[in-house]
C-alpha cells in the first residue's frame, strides 16, 4: 500500500503542477465540449475526482453524437486517469486502450505517447515490470522532443517514471541513466519538482549500490532545490530519505535533528497527507532500531490516525467512481440497445406505410397506438430496472462501509489493548525498580540488582513492541512473512541452548492470506511455546511443522526432551496465556507430554480458504 500511495502521490503531484500553468481546453477540442473540459479539469485540480468522472461520463453518454475523435480521446483519456487515482487500474487500463485506438487513427504521436505513458504507469502498479517497460519505450519512441500540447505530458514524466521502473527490477544502472536524463530535461523547462524527484531517484540508486556518499549527495541536492519553495511535500519525502541513510550510517545526533525537521514540516499546508505517511512511517521504524520505542509509538500512533482518514477518503472515493463506471457503462449498453430497437421500429415503420397504401387508416391507427404501448411499457421497465439498481448499489456500499467501520474499530481497540497489556506493565515495573534503584542509602549490589531488572524490562518491552509493529504491517499479511519471523525466532532462541530445530511447512500453506489477528495470536503462542522448549525441556532436537488440512491451520511443535513437569509451575501462566489466545482464534490447544519421551504442543486454528484469508 505504502509504494502505491507514493507512486500515485509523484505522479498525481506532477500532472497537478503540469495543470497548474496549463490550458484548462485540450487543444483541437470543440466549442460544444469547452465547458465539459473545463469544469472536469477545475474538480481534478482541486482533487475531486468523483465528480470529475460524473462530468466527463455524463457528457460522454448523453452527447456522444457532438463529440468529434479528439473530444473522445481526452474523455478516455481523463477517465483513465482518474480511474489510476482511485486505484481502479483494470478499469483504467480499458479506457486508456480506448484512447490509445483513437489516437492512433488521429495518427498523432503526443496523444499516442501520453497515453502509453499511462498505459506503463498501471502495469507498473500492476507490477508488471516488462509490460510497463514496454510502453515507457514506445511512448518515448513518439514524444516529440518540444511537444507544444501542455496538457499532456512531458518527456522528462516518462525518463522519470522509467527510472522507477528499473529500481522496481532491481537494475541500478538503468535506473541512474534514465533519472538523470529525466533531471535534464526537467532542468531545461524550470520544473524544480521534477528535478527533486529526479535526484531522489539516483539517491535510491546509489543506496543500492551501497554508495552513502553519492546518494547523500543527490539528497542535498534535491534539498537545495525545494527547501526554499512551497513543495514541503518533497522536502518532506527527502528528509525521510536522508534520515533512513544518517541510521545506517550511524549518526544518531543526525537521525534526532532531521526527525525534528520532519516533524515540523508535518503541519504545513502545502505538505500532503502521502508525504507525510512515507515520513512517519520511516521515523517510527528507525526510532525503534535506535530503542526508542517511546517516541517510535507516539509517531506510529500519528500514522495509523492518518492511514484512517487516507483509507476512508480513498474507499469512498472508489466507491462513488466504479459506482459512476458501472452506470455509464450500463448507460451506454442501454443506448447502444435503444439504437439497435430504433433502426428496427423505423424499418417496420416503413413496412407499415407501404401496408398502409393498400390497407384502410383504421388498420394504419391502431398499428400506431400498440407500437406506442410497446414503448411505453419497455421505457417504463427500463426505468424500474434502473431504480432498483441503484437502491442495490447504495445498500451493498452502506453495507461495505459499516463492514470497514466496524473492522477499524475492532483493531484500534486491540492495538490499544496489546499496548496497554505489553507495554503498560513493563513500564510501571521500569518506574518502580527506577525508585527503588535511587533509593539513597542502597548498598551497590542491590542497585545493580535493580537496574539489571530494569534493563530486563526494557528489552521486553522493546521485544513487545517489535511484535506489535510487525503485526500491523499490511505487507506481513502472507504466511511466507510469518514462516521466516518464526524460523529466525526459533533459530535465535534454540540456538543459544544448542538445540537443532527443523521445519516442515505445507506448500499450499503458502498460497493464502494470514489476518492481522491470526498473525499476533499465532505468533504469540509460538513464541511461549519455544521459550518453555528453551527454559524446561533439556532437549537436543525440536521439530516444528505447519500444516494446512480441511479447512484448519495445525501449529505443532515437538522436542525430544525430559518431558513437561506439570508438578510445576514452570509454564502455567504461559498455557493460560496460549489457551486465552486460542479461545480468541476459536481454535483448539492439545499438550502431550511424557517422562524422558518429549513434549508434543499442537495449535489448530480453522481458516477459510475459499476466500484465501485466514480468519
Amino acid at each position: 500500500m505504502t509504494s502505491f500511495c507514493l507512486r500515485l502521490f509523484i505522479y498525481l503531484f506532477l500532472f497537478s503542477a503540469l495543470r497548474g500553468t496549463a490550458q484548462h481546453v485540450p487543444p483541437g477540442s470543440s466549442k460544444s465540449m469547452e465547458m465539459v473540459f473545463v469544469t472536469s479539469d477545475n474538480w481534478m485540480n482541486s482533487n475531486s475526482y468523483d465528480s470529475a468522472y460524473a462530468t466527463l461520463s455524463s457528457a460522454y453518454v448523453h452527447r456522444f453524437n457532438e463529440c468529434t475523435l479528439t473530444d473522445r480521446y481526452y474523455i478516455h483519456a481523463l477517465i483513465s486517469e482518474i480511474l489510476y487515482y482511485n486505484a481502479l487500474f483494470v478499469q483504467g487500463m480499458v479506457e486508456s486502450e480506448n484512447a490509445l485506438a483513437i489516437a492512433r487513427s488521429l495518427q498523432n504521436d503526443s496523444l499516442m505517447a501520453n497515453t502509453e505513458n499511462m498505459l506503463g504507469l498501471i502495469h507498473l502498479n500492476l507490477d508488471e515490470y516488462d509490460v510497463a517497460l514496454a510502453y515507457f519505450r514506445n511512448a518515448l519512441h513518439h514524444f516529440p522532443q518540444h511537444q507544444p500540447n501542455r496538457f499532456l505530458a512531458y518527456r522528462y514524466h516518462v525518463l522519470a517514471n522509467m527510472g522507477e521502473c528499473f529500481i522496481k527490477m532491481n537494475v541500478p544502472d538503468s535506473a541512474l541513466f534514465y533519472s538523470e536524463q529525466s533531471k535534464i530535461e526537467a532542468k531545461a523547462l524550470g520544473r524544480v519538482r521534477g528535478v527533486a524527484f529526479a535526484l531522489l531517484n539516483e539517491a535510491q540508486v546509489q543506496w543500492m549500490r551501497h554508495d552513502k556518499s553519492r546518494a547523500q549527495h543527490a539528497l542535498d541536492a534535491a534539498r537545495l532545490v525545494v527547501d526554499s519553495t512551497n513543495h514541503r511535500d518533497v522536502v518532506q519525502l527527502l528528509i525521510a530519505e536522508e534520515m533512513r541513510l544518517a541510521y545506517a550510517g550511524g549518526d544518531r545526533t543526525k537521525v534526532q535533528e532531521l526527525c525534528r525537521m520532519g516533524l515540523a514540516e508535518l503541519d504545513s499546508d502545502w505538505n500532503t497527507d502521502y508525504a507525510r505517511l512515507e515520513f512517519l512511517q520511516a521515523a517510527s521504524d528507525i526510532l525503534i532500531q535506535m530503542g526508542d520505542p517511546s517516541a517510535a509509538a507516539g509517531l506510529l500512533h500519528r500514522r495509523v490516525k492518518l492511514v484512517e482518514v487516507i483509507r476512508s477518503k480513498q474507499e469512498r472515493n472508489q466507491a462513488t467512481v466504479l459506482r459512476d463506471y458501472v452506470h455509464k457503462s450500463e448507460s451506454l449498453l442501454y443506448a447502444s440497445q435503444l439504437e439497435e430497437s430504433l433502426v428496427n421500429e423505423i424499418f417496420w415503420r416503413r413496412l407499415t406505410m407501404v401496408i398502409a397504401a393498400v390497407l384502410l387508416l383504421v388498420c394504419i391507427t391502431a398499428g400506431c397506438f400498440y407500437l406506442a404501448l410497446i414503448r411505453r411499457k419497455r421505457n417504463l421497465q427500463a426505468l424500474q430496472l434502473e431504480a432498483q439498481m441503484q437502491r442495490e448499489l447504495k445498500r451493498l456500499e452502506q453495507e461495505s462501509n459499516q463492514k470497514s467501520l466496524d473492522a477499524i474499530a475492532l483493531e484500534r481497540n486491540r492495538i490499544a489493548s496489546d499496548l496497554h497489556d505489553d507495554l503498560g506493565a513493563s513500564l510501571s515495573g521500569i518506574n518502580i525498580y527506577s525508585s527503588l534503584a535511587v533509593k539513597p542509602g542502597l548498598d551497590e549490589a542491590t542497585r545493580l540488582k535493580w537496574i539489571e531488572k530494569i534493563k530486563a524490562l526494557s528489552s521486553q518491552m522493546n521485544e513487545n513492541m517489535s511484535d506489535i509493529v510487525w503485526s500491523i504491517y499490511a505487507v506481513h499479511d502472507n504466511w511466507p512473512s510469518v514462516v521466516l519471523r518464526m524460523q529466525a525466532y526459533a533459530a535465535e532462541v534454540l540456538s543459544l541452548q544448542n538445540i537443532t530445530v527443523r521445519f516442515d511447512v505445507d506448500k499450499n500453506l503458502l498460497q493464502i492470506a494470514a489476518s492481522l489477528e491470526l498473525r499476533h495470536h499465532l505468533m504469540m503462542c509460538f513464541k511461549e511455546a519455544v521459550i518453555n522448549v528453551c527454559k524446561y525441556s533439556d532437549a537436543k532436537h525440536v521439530n516444528i511443522a505447519l500444516h494446512l488440512t480441511d479447512k484448519h491451520l495445525q501449529l505443532l511443535i515437538q522436542d525430544d526432551g525430559v518431558g513437561f513437569r506439570r508438578d510445576a509451575e514452570q509454564a502455567g501462566n504461559g498455557l493460560k496465556n496460549m489457551e486465552r489466545r486460542m479461545a480468541k482464534l476459536h481454535g483448539q490447544l492439545t499438550v502431550h507430554s511424557e517422562n524422558q519421551k518429549g513434549t508434543k504442543i499442537v495449535f489448530v486454528v480453522p481458516v477459510q480458504q475459499d476466500s484465501t484469508t485466514a480468519v
